[in-house]
């Protein structure tokens, strides 16, 4: 039954995190600018944060639906930072006119940590699809059933992420002429989700 739970968790994440995103941009990007096993750590510090979204997703979804104030709150931040990642990667794509390995800048782990804290649409997807589940009977409350679905997930985003980086690493020699656009790439999506969000909370 565990194992079920394990294998559920899986197939939601890798599915979910399957399209292009920022994160998956990211090691992509991580890959070819600086080198694999960089990307790798990246893959890591996001999986790991995963693992307590869905946790914090279970155990306090009912704590944010009865305190609006301190939802609103969060999403007030996350989308102020959004938004100043968002420009700082237009900057850096627009201002970038070679490509070369970087050898400088923020812990590959610790991005992974931050941008994956700052994905606002992880903790309500699992809440959506945990509560589904639950009315299939296919997941239960308890810890274990938690336990299981949550490392599950979060063994799916780390497959998810592997595949991104694998396949930049096998072309890297074409994808290293687009390192530009990924950069760019990022600094949109995160404005998209920075402008979406901010447009549902002021009007």
């Amino acid at each position: 039954m565990m194992w079920s739970h394990l294998v559920l968790g899986f197939v939601t994440s890798y599915l979910g995190y399957l399209p292009p995103s920022m994160l998956n941009i990211t090691a992509s990007k991580l890959c070819i600018s600086k080198n694999k096993g960089e990307a790798h750590k990246f893959v890591w510090g996001v999986s790991l944060v995963v693992l307590l979204q869905v946790f914090t997703a279970v155990f306090i979804s009912g704590l944010l639906q009865e305190q609006q104030f301190l939802l609103r709150a969060l999403q007030k931040v996350g989308v102020l930072v959004l938004g100043v990642i968002s420009v700082l990667f237009l900057y850096k794509g627009w201002t970038t006119k070679e490509i070369s390995k970087e050898t400088k800048g923020i812990n590959s782990f610790i991005l992974g940590l931050m941008l994956s804290l700052i994905n606002m649409f992880a903790i309500p997807f699992f809440i959506v699809e945990f509560k589904l589940y639950m009315s299939y009977g296919w997941l239960m409350r308890d810890l274990y059933s938690v336990l299981f679905f949550a490392l599950g997930a979060a063994i799916g985003v780390l497959a998810v992420l592997y595949n991104y980086v694998f396949i930049a690493d096998k072309f890297q020699e074409n994808l290293a002429k687009l390192l530009r656009f990924f950069t760019l790439g990022i600094g949109i999506l995160t404005g998209i989700v920075a402008v979406y969000y901010a447009v549902k909370l002021y009007f």
